[in-house]
């Protein structure tokens, strides 16, 4: 057992030996680990926020940029919209009857005791001609409005 410690006291000095720093420079090495602990986490941090604003920037170009885009392409849809309606009205049968005919049949109809406020809203060349047709607006023009 003598033996035991014997060798057990001179591991112990030999550690001692090899560990010469005294416990001050332990606190102080533990600080300095957790004043760089901090650091790196501040820079994290701020690395991290500076992705997140670069990200949200991006994005805000592309929106800015689609809706540049995309509001020219809806005024023009739109406007495609208005030709083909237009050249749906021109290829319309309708739309080959002369307007003197046309005259004649728009006042038949207020004539029954229809409003020409309806026949307005039909298509724009029946409009022209409603709007053009002084006849068909007299004093009953609110006639047969619903």
């Amino acid at each position: 057992m003598a033996r035991q410690i014997e060798e057990y006291t001179g591991l112990q000095n030999q550690f001692k030996s090899i560990v010469k720093v005294p416990w001050y420079s332990v606190y102080a090495l533990q600080k300095s680990m957790n004043d760089e602990r901090h650091a790196i986490d501040e820079e994290l941090e701020l690395r991290e926020e500076k992705a997140v604003d670069t990200h949200r920037s991006i994005i805000e170009k592309q929106a800015s940029r689609n809706q540049a885009v995309e509001k020219p392409a809806q005024e023009r849809l739109e406007e495609l919209g208005r030709g083909i309606a237009l050249t749906r009205c021109l290829l319309s049968p309708i739309a080959k009857i002369p307007v003197d005919v046309l005259t004649l049949v728009f006042q038949e109809f207020v004539s029954m005791g229809h409003s020409a406020w309806i026949l307005v809203q039909v298509c724009e060349y029946w409009r022209a001609t409603a709007l053009s047709t002084a006849s068909l607006w007299g004093q009953d023009m609110y006639h047969g409005l619903p």
